[in-house]
């Protein structure tokens, strides 16, 4: 029988204060993630006329230990320096390992579940060619545990554009920035990936030079690190937001993805923000398409702290695993 893989031992009952509530997506239809996601524009589209060939991979829980890829999430605070924080209100998640079991203090430096989902197309054509694939080309570093919501949408005449604020998670931070296990997040429109960096790059930590405002998420994230988020990854980016364009009147088809690459563990995850129109009588400039840091209040602790150095064993694999994984991520 197919079994999760828990490499980390769950927090003690209760939540913190701040802890974001994630509520399981059990529905191998989606129509929760599509709900919420359209939650702002009921006036504008029709779930059940205006969208089409819903499609979703993911696990679903259900299995005993299985793990469950995605949720309704609530009230996702950051906290900042000087007594700042941001919060994404609410939303969906999607990982590429269990939504629904992360521990609301961050207490390893390697938490996973394996989701056994397959790989993702999409995110192994957008980290080919990346320097941390090694010069590999697409396909050929392979991803693990995808979490994908796609979907055709009627997009109402004189709209021009989409958009949305999100926040990427990621256990991977900061020992494998940089590296061929960084894992990827993608958002098409039309075949198009707009989870993009300015510099280019896409929402990872493909290259560690273009984490843009990734912090580290108490010591695990890196030594000294406050924890700035009641949640178990490693590191957090703050609020983002993306933009991809619309045609007003035709029909445009939408993937949101996220899996792990090189292997299966070591989990990341999308909070994602419900959706918005942007309309107009013209195309929305090239310039304002992609990720852009959101424009907010916010002071960022210092980062000038030591990363955590890659460990040299990882003692909460389960036994008979342990070695095959740790070869795997100490592989040349």
């Amino acid at each position: 029988m197919k079994r999760s893989l828990l490499f980390a031992a769950l927090c003690a009952a209760g939540m913190s204060a701040q802890a974001a509530t994630i509520t399981a997506m059990q529905d191998p239809g989606a129509r929760p993630l599509l709900e919420r996601l359209f939650e702002n524009l009921t006036t504008a589209v029709d779930i059940d006329n205006d969208i089409r060939n819903v499609d979703y991979i993911g696990a679903i829980g259900d299995k005993v230990d299985e793990p469950v890829q995605a949720g309704l999430f609530e009230n996702l605070v950051i906290r900042g320096a000087q007594s700042t924080q941001l919060t994404l209100a609410r939303g969906i998640v999607l990982t590429s390992g269990s939504a629904t079991s992360v521990p609301t203090t961050n207490t390893s430096s390697g938490y996973s579940w394996v989701a056994f989902t397959g790989g993702s197309n999409d995110i192994e054509n957008i980290t080919a060619g990346s320097p941390a694939s090694g010069g590999r080309h697409s396909g050929e570093l392979p991803s693990h545990d995808q979490n994908e919501l796609s979907f055709r949408l009627a997009v109402p005449t004189g709209v021009t554009g989409i958009a949305a604020r999100f926040v990427y998670a990621s256990e991977e931070y900061p020992e494998f920035a940089g590296t061929s296990f960084a894992d990827g997040f993608a958002f098409l429109v039309g075949g198009t990936n707009y989870a993009i960096l300015p510099d280019g790059t896409p929402v990872s930590l493909m290259r560690d030079d273009s984490n843009i405002h990734f912090m580290p998420n108490g010591e695990n994230g890196a030594a000294g690190a406050p924890l700035i988020v009641d949640l178990e990854y490693d590191g957090f980016t703050r609020i983002l937001d993306i933009v991809a364009p619309l045609r007003g009147g035709t029909e445009e088809e939408f993937t949101i993805v996220i899996s792990d690459t090189g292997d299966e563990i070591y989990d990341s995850a999308v909070f994602l923000s419900a959706f918005s129109f942007i309309t107009g009588d013209n195309p929305i400039p090239t310039t304002q398409l992609g990720v852009k840091l959101s424009d907010d209040d916010y002071v960022e602790f210092d980062d000038d702290v030591a990363p955590v150095p890659v460990p040299a064993s990882l003692p909460l694999l389960m036994s008979g695993l342990g070695m095959l994984l740790l070869r795997r991520r100490t592989r040349a």
